[in-house]
């Protein structure tokens, strides 16, 4: 009999304990917290901190980075000056089209002169087909091979400043439209200040003190 009585008792209080964890856990009860004599209820939704779905953080990270600097570095390879109009910087173009112009204006003048002086050497050497060029009238071979050398750097020198514009260009539209995702607003903040750090192991009274300097970034 008291077997029996025992094992109800033992059985009655795992019941009891167990639907008391089955409760506590079960995220719609509502809980009361009894403060200063008064009793608020407090429900586990209110406590449930608010989450962002997939969806929205794209959404959100899409519109922070508006500007590709894929399709930027696309439109100024295809004609130079469009990725700085796709980047806004509306007075750059202008200056790529006045680099590219007197590079191009160098290269022309400079190859014309180098034809001139080319065919008027040809001339002096005797070769058949070519005639002097009256500026190259009183010219000595080597005067004029001088000239013909000399139109020729330049002329390469053209081709280069040609290039260099143009590779710029690329690099100047990549980098801006990086730059237009990158934050710099007044959340960015950097200080440096000294500070002064306890040493333990400099003393066995680990009172003691060592000068050092104290970074916070602020992002």
């Amino acid at each position: 009999m008291r077997q029996l009585v025992f094992h109800t008792a033992c059985t009655t209080a795992a019941l009891v304990i167990g639907l008391g964890i089955i409760q506590a856990q079960n995220p719609n009860e509502n809980k009361q917290i009894q403060r200063s004599g008064k009793t608020v209820t407090v429900s586990q939704d209110s406590l449930t901190a608010p989450t962002l779905d997939s969806t929205s953080l794209k959404k959100n990270k899409k519109a922070v980075l508006y500007h590709s600097p894929a399709k930027a570095t696309w439109m100024s390879a295809a004609l130079p000056g469009l990725g700085q109009i796709y980047n806004k910087r509306y007075w750059k173009p202008p200056i790529i089209y006045a680099g590219l112009a007197v590079s191009i204006y160098f290269l022309i003048d400079n190859q014309t002169k180098f034809i001139v002086a080319r065919n008027s050497l040809r001339a002096r050497e005797g070769v058949p087909g070519f005639d002097v060029d009256p500026k190259y009238q009183s010219y000595s071979a080597s005067q004029i091979q001088s000239d013909r050398d000399f139109y020729r750097t330049n002329r390469d020198y053209s081709i280069i400043g040609i290039t260099a514009v143009y590779a710029l260009n690329l690099v100047d539209a990549v980098v801006d439209a990086h730059l237009k995702s990158f934050d710099v607003g007044d959340d960015l903040s950097l200080r440096i200040k000294p500070s002064w750090q306890y040493n333990g192991l400099a003393q066995p009274s680990g009172m003691a003190v060592s000068p050092g300097i104290h970074f916070k970034m602020t992002f």
